[in-house]
């Protein structure tokens, strides 16, 4: 892996302080997390590799997301994970 961008669909971000958001990433074969970095969401990102070249990813992940609210309310994300990676022909 080379890298990834964690972003998605947000509802009331304006609730939460932007610079607290933590979202972090990890194989679940691993032990530590990796964190994105900010941005942490760039709507060009989804358009990085045609659909029909894109390749699932076989090995399991898990996500984790954390914030600070400015003020009580709702807040929503639906995630979606953006990984890049080199891949060795042979």
């Amino acid at each position: 892996m080379t890298g990834f961008t964690i972003g998605g669909t947000e509802t009331n971000r304006n609730l939460v302080s932007l610079y607290s958001i933590k979202r972090s990433l990890r194989p679940n074969s691993a032990f530590s997390w990796m964190d994105a970095t900010f941005p942490l969401y760039s709507p060009n990102h989804l358009d990085a590799v045609p659909k029909h070249a894109q390749i699932k990813v076989k090995q399991p992940y898990s996500f984790r997301f954390s914030a600070s609210f400015n003020r009580p309310g709702t807040y929503t994300l639906k995630p979606f994970v953006l990984i890049s990676y080199k891949r060795e022909m042979k």
